[in-house]
């Protein structure tokens, strides 16, 4: 049975750890040891290099969170290892595209990321996602389930088809269908024309509150410019920001409106910066609005 079974590999074991290899370690590794001889398989020779080089959660196979991802490998990429989604988007660690790579730019690895090619679309989205993961944390707000899953884009690639349109300006109410008045994101021969030049500076800039939200608005500049889409950025600490370095890279919107969730319940004044931003231009000036 398996008592019989530990009573050999504790001997085994006992062997190569404490004779063999004259050394001592702690009664976790141990049990990890152990553990990685009955369940993972682990072969004389791998065992013997997880003896050698110490802490065996750094070589074994194991995925506590399971999704798909090592506990190793999210630990040296920077990531949660028993958080399944780390950026709460509907897709696992496992299942993010080019993991540990930060695709946009942004500081952000792709596992981090809810939007890893800035193109104004959720990652869980756009890899057709309808029902969130075990992991994910829907109140984070950062999961968007695909109304159409039958069709979907790349999370990593800012225009799928290559048309010069960004996606999330072909799916301007990033629901993952292409609805009236839509362009095909997987159709480079239905995307809109781009203006020659950046965004100009965004107007119009309102602030509404709504119970302890902040919503914050602008005029439209998709009628200028189908392939505009908005930055938008959130002072970060207390007192008048002093230099852009003060504001957050709060991600890349497809309407002209953000919703600060709860900003009026610390009581902390909040300065805010967009912009409309372009696949081939870039940023175009600043707006902002203070509360």
């Amino acid at each position: 049975g398996r008592v019989a079974e530990y009573e050999v590999l504790n001997e085994e074991l006992f062997r190569r750890i404490f004779v063999t290899r004259d050394s001592r370690i702690g009664s976790a590794v141990f049990q990890s040891l152990i553990t990685g001889y009955v369940v993972n398989g682990i072969g004389d020779d791998n065992m013997d290099e997880l003896i050698l080089f110490g802490d065996p959660s750094q070589h074994l196979a194991t995925d506590e969170d399971q999704d798909g991802r090592l506990d190793h490998e999210e630990v040296a990429a920077g990531s949660n290892p028993v958080d399944a989604d780390s950026d709460d988007d509907g897709l696992t660690d496992g299942a993010e595209v080019d993991f540990a790579q930060d695709t946009d730019g942004d500081g952000l690895r792709n596992f981090a990321d809810v939007d890893s090619d800035d193109d104004g679309l959720n990652d869980g989205l756009e890899a057709g996602v309808t029902v969130p993961s075990a992991g994910t944390d829907t109140s984070a707000g950062a999961f968007v389930a695909d109304s159409d899953p039958g069709t979907t884009t790349d999370p990593v690639d800012a225009d799928s088809d290559g048309g010069g349109a960004p996606d999330g300006a072909e799916d301007r109410d990033a629901d993952g269908a292409v609805d009236a008045g839509e362009t095909d994101p997987n159709d480079a021969l239905d995307d809109p024309p781009c203006a020659a030049t950046a965004p100009a500076e965004l107007t119009g800039l309102r602030v509404d509150k709504d119970g302890g939200d902040v919503r914050v608005t602008w005029d439209d500049y998709s009628g200028t410019d189908p392939c505009v889409l908005y930055r938008f950025y959130r002072s970060q600490g207390t007192g008048l920001p002093d230099s852009f370095s003060a504001f957050q890279d709060r991600g890349v919107l497809t309407q002209p409106e953000y919703v600060d969730r709860d900003a009026l319940l610390d009581g902390v004044a909040r300065y805010y910066l967009a912009t409309g931003t372009s696949l081939a231009h870039g940023e175009g000036a600043l707006g902002h609005y203070g509360r």
